[in-house]
C-alpha cells in the first residue's frame, strides 16, 4: 500500500454538487434507504475514475494491482451506508480493483472483501501507512494490531496470488540489483537508480504494480548510507 496524494475533484463533480437542489439532506428514517442517493444520481462517474487513476498511477489503492477504467471500482473509504454525508466528497474516494468479485469470499480482497466494514488504515493518510511492512515470502503486515487486522482480515491482502505478486516484484528487484553489484554489496548509486525505477511513473503516468514492496526494500538498504530517502 502506498501513499495517495489527493488532487482536486473533477470539475463535473464540483458543478454537480453546486447544482443539487434542494441542499443535500442526509437524514434517514429507520429501516429506510437513503433517499435520494446523490452519488448514484451523478452521471459522470468516468470523470471520477479517470481522476483516481491519474493520481494513483493506475494501481489499486489497497493491493497495488494494475487497474484501468474497465477493471476498477470507485471505493468510498468511509462507507456510504455509514457515512452518507461523505458520498460526494472526492477526498473520500479511491480507485480499487474488482477484488475477485464473484469468487468465494475467502478468495476476494480489497473493497469486495471489505464490504462496509470500518477501516483504520487509509492510503491517503501517511501516519496510518508508516507501520506497514513486507516479508520476503510476500506477506504484508503491521505491528499495530488494528492495521494488521485491516490488511490481513478486512481487506484480505494476503491471499495467495497477491503474495506471489509481491514475491515476484522482489525477485525482479534482486535480479536488477545483482546485475550491477555482487549480492548484498549494492552501492548507494545502484540502490538509488533502482529506487527511481520503482518510484517514478512511466510515459503513460503508470506506476509498476506492487512498487511499494520494492521501494520499502530499497529504502531499508539505503539507511546504512546514513541518508534520508
Amino acid at each position: 500500500m502506498r501513499l495517495i496524494e489527493k488532487s482536486n475533484p473533477p470539475q463535473s463533480l464540483t458543478i454537480y454538487k453546486r447544482k443539487i437542489v434542494p441542499k443535500p439532506n442526509y437524514t434517514r428514517k429507520k429501516d429506510e434507504t437513503l433517499q435520494p442517493n446523490y452519488y448514484n444520481d451523478f452521471r459522470d462517474k468516468d470523470d471520477i475514475r479517470e481522476s483516481l487513476l491519474d493520481e494513483q498511477g493506475y494501481l489499486c489503492s489497497y493491493c497495488m494491482s494494475r487497474i484501468n477504467k474497465e477493471s476498477m471500482k470507485i471505493e468510498h473509504w468511509a462507507s456510504q451506508s455509514e457515512h452518507p454525508e461523505l458520498e460526494l466528497d472526492y477526498k473520500n474516494m479511491l480507485g480499487v480493483c474488482l477484488g475477485n468479485k464473484g469468487r468465494p469470499y475467502d478468495e476476494q480482497c480489497c473493497d469486495t472483501h471489505r464490504g462496509n466494514q470500518e477501516l483504520t488504515v487509509n492510503p491517503t493518510k501517511v501516519h496510518t501507512l508508516a507501520s506497514i511492512k513486507y516479508r520476503g515470502n510476500g506477506i504484508i503486515y503491521s505491528d499495530i494490531e488494528t492495521i494488521n487486522k485491516d490488511l490481513n482480515i478486512t481487506l484480505n491482502l494476503n491471499i495467495n496470488y497477491l503474495k506471489e505478486s509481491r514475491k515476484r516484484i522482489l525477485a525482479d528487484l534482486l535480479e536488477m540489483l545483482n546485475k550491477k553489484n555482487k549480492k548484498e554489496e549494492w552501492t548507494e548509486s545502484t540502490l538509488r537508480k533502482a529506487l527511481k525505477t520503482y518510484a517514478e511513473r512511466n510515459s503513460d503516468n503508470k506506476l509498476i504494480p506492487h512498487c511499494e514492496v520494492a521501494i520499502a526494500f530499497i529504502k531499508k538498504r539505503l539507511r546504512k548510507f546514513h541518508y534520508h530517502t
